[in-house]
């Protein structure tokens, strides 16, 4: 099951389960230089008008998980960053998060 499918699966709406994977593919870019922070503040702003975003100089999974609960995500952020990971998708920002 890949990350979206588990994400619907777990009753999240589609607009949430876009929001928290562009947040993920968003700060993989940031971390490795692809985004200043202003640009990023500027796409999660424009796109996710109604949710909470914080840009952090490097993401924690302790980070992720806060912001998916003041978002009132009730989802498992390891469980998220576990099957982008399995995809191969941003996967040195996902085992970095992992290993933490």
């Amino acid at each position: 099951m890949t990350a979206s499918e588990w994400l619907l699966a777990q009753g999240l709406s589609l607009r949430d389960i876009d929001f928290i994977e562009t947040m993920i593919v968003n700060q993989s870019v940031y971390e490795q230089g692809g985004l200043h922070q202003e640009q990023l503040v500027t796409l999660m702003l424009r796109q996710f008008p109604h949710h909470t975003y914080c840009v952090y100089p490097i993401m924690t999974m302790t980070d992720f998980s806060k912001l998916l609960v003041t978002n009132k995500l009730s989802v498992n952020g390891r469980e998220i960053i576990s099957r982008f990971r399995e995809q191969g998708l941003c996967t040195a920002l996902c085992i970095r998060m992992l290993e933490e």
